[in-house]
């Protein structure tokens, strides 16, 4: 692969890695789920935490 910065490779690049988490969820849904969950319990910890802040 020659190491070039071009800005069409770059955007493949990065959008390699998303079509493949894409295609992965879609092989296995209960991930989406997990990571659904997961992304929920951060914002109520977040949500949480920012409250506990605000009561001191």
């Amino acid at each position: 692969m020659p190491s070039t910065s071009e800005s069409p490779h770059s955007t493949t690049s990065g959008i390699v890695p998303v079509v493949g988490f894409y295609y992965w969820s879609v092989d296995a849904p209960w991930l989406g789920v997990v990571v659904a969950s997961l992304v929920t319990l951060l914002l109520a910890y977040i949500g949480w935490r920012l409250m506990k802040k605000i009561d001191d």
